[in-house]
């Protein structure tokens, strides 16, 4: 579209598409697009996310998505963040949940990626001063367990 850009992108083979985040040149508005390459065709799965936006990434099975965001749309010039928590999106029934209940205040959830076998989530954690240690921890997603894997450590992937 018209004065946006596509920021990331993630791409399934479980029906060949893509979901990539489309931003304008504020870090502060963004939306979620679903990419069909089968037909060629593009869909709004989120619009008009007025805050800080993580890129979003596909479950094994390309029926959900993860992304973070700011939810007290905080702004200001260095693009900070004061409250960015991990969401699942479901592809076919539009809910959304917030996986991160549990996070301690003061702190940013960032950068999840689903586990191989689809059952947790990896992610790194971090006050929200944007300064402090980076840790990296995993939930599981049947019983939204948080588990320390690794302090000083970010940008998880599993391998």
């Amino acid at each position: 579209p018209v004065g946006k850009f596509f920021a990331s992108a993630d791409w399934t083979a479980q029906g060949n598409k893509i979901v990539a985040r489309l931003t304008t040149t504020s870090v502060y508005e963004n939306e979620i697009m679903l990419i069909d390459l089968n037909i060629g065709a593009s869909t709004p799965v989120i619009t008009d996310l007025k805050g800080k936006t993580g890129n979003p990434v596909f479950s094994v099975d390309g029926r959900k998505i993860l992304y973070t965001f700011d939810i007290e749309n905080f702004r200001n010039i260095e693009g900070r963040q004061l409250n960015a928590r991990i969401f699942l999106h479901d592809l076919q029934s539009g809910s959304r949940e917030d996986l991160s209940a549990d996070k301690l205040s003061g702190t940013n959830d960032l950068d999840p990626r689903f586990a191989p076998n689809g059952g947790t989530v990896i992610f790194t954690n971090t006050s929200n001063d944007d300064f402090s240690v980076h840790n990296i921890y995993t939930i599981d997603l049947l019983n939204r367990k948080r588990v320390l894997l690794k302090n000083d450590a970010q940008m998880p992937y599993w391998r």
